[in-house]
């Protein structure tokens, strides 16, 4: 079995900014883009900074 080594994708932190595009729909019916950013666990390594 291989070693783990630091996860490239978050540099062994566990976490990675991340973006969430969405749109609303207001009373009127009109539609407005909303764009979140938040930091979550990283996808390459699923928040644990180490892959295999």
């Amino acid at each position: 079995m291989s070693q783990p080594t630091t996860c490239s994708k978050c540099n062994g932190s566990g976490v990675t900014g991340q973006v969430r595009y969405t749109v609303i729909t207001k009373p009127d019916g009109s539609q407005e883009p909303v764009t979140e950013t938040f930091t979550g666990p990283c996808s390459g390594c699923n928040g644990s900074g180490r892959t295999y």
